[in-house]
């Protein structure tokens, strides 16, 4: 077995931030992605890690690719990061999501069980799980699932496919549940950075309104880095186990979203416009994590809040905003 590290996903917010992190620990660490083009990789050349990683090309929904990539690399980790990642995109492609969700932690783990039984496994399980919590209501490790997405089914299969290998078949494998982390290297397809990018692109005089759709949804936000870093501790572990990493608090998406209108001196009810349209009914209206667990078990826990959160973003979506101006002349 080679002591090396394997991101499944390495290219994702998390993967590249976790890559980042390993690298700094001095770890040898491998990664895959589906495809490689001149925009797939721009997190870890963002990163400065992009020549520190060794890259495969592997479709997880693919047997014959993951047994390539772990007959040839023998990794002592790998984390399971990859697989479709937004809910919205799984309402109308559930057939995609499951399969690169739960085919492909089970190709994995099938993989891993024949010809590396001793490499630990890592999957990215998710709040989505638990669906619709009662308001106040926190979800820990026990708590009841009740997904209400494709996405939400997904993750749930995903999750006790790694329980029943772990407590069935033997295998040292752990889920991590995570609740929302965001940071800058999301895409602006996701709400946090689709409400900070629009607010900056108001600011700077390139877009003269914002349209949204529900705000009335509140969630657990964390971020990004803090929960990388939860999973490397999560994995360090000689037995694993399950883990849920949250913040612990809730706020509304209203709430947010006002602050950062606040942060850049702007009038939210002047710019921002609700449509109807973008408005899903299936919508969790509420999440919260306890992750007391791993506060007492990992001494884990986060470093910083929604607020700080949310200007470190908007200082790096302005500062974006100006490379583009002056590249691009706009």
């Amino acid at each position: 077995m080679r002591k090396c590290t394997l991101i499944c996903g390495v290219s994702g917010q998390d993967g590249a931030y976790l890559a980042d992190l390993l690298i700094s620990y001095g770890e040898d660490v491998a990664g895959t992605t589906r495809g490689i083009n001149t925009n797939s990789l721009w997190r870890l050349e963002y990163l400065n890690i992009a020549e520190s990683v060794e890259m495969h090309i592997m479709d997880p929904v693919i047997r014959d690719d993951v047994e390539r990539v772990i007959r040839s690399l023998r990794p002592s980790k790998v984390y399971y990061l990859s697989g479709q990642s937004s809910v919205g995109y799984s309402l109308s492609h559930p057939y995609e999501t499951m399969q690169s969700i739960a085919i492909g932690i089970a190709n994995l783990l099938d993989v891993c069980r024949e010809i590396s039984p001793e490499t630990k496994v890592y999957n990215a399980s998710s709040s989505e799980c638990f669906g619709n919590l009662a308001p106040g209501e926190k979800a820990g490790v026990n708590s009841r699932f009740n997904p209400i997405s494709p996405y939400g089914y997904s993750k749930c299969m995903a999750h006790w496919l790694v329980r029943w290998h772990r407590d069935y078949i033997g295998m040292n494998c752990c889920n991590g549940i995570l609740f929302n982390h965001e940071s800058h290297l999301r895409s602006d397809k996701y709400v946090t950075r689709k409400i900070i990018r629009g607010a900056c692109l108001i600011k700077t005089g390139r877009e003269s309104r914002l349209r949204l759709g529900n705000l009335r949804v509140w969630r657990d936000w964390g971020w990004a880095p803090d929960f990388v870093r939860a999973m490397k501790l999560v994995m360090d572990r000689d037995v694993l186990a399950d883990y849920v990493i949250a913040t612990g608090t809730s706020h509304s998406l209203e709430e947010l979203g006002k602050y950062v209108f606040k942060v850049l001196d702007l009038e939210w009810e002047e710019y921002v416009v609700i449509d109807k349209n973008l408005k899903r009914q299936d919508d969790i209206l509420y999440n919260c994590g306890d992750s007391e667990l791993a506060k007492s078990e990992l001494s884990w826990k986060p470093s910083v809040n929604l607020n700080e959160m949310l200007e470190i973003m908007i200082e790096e979506e302005l500062s974006g905003l100006e490379i583009e101006r002056r590249a691009y002349g706009r």
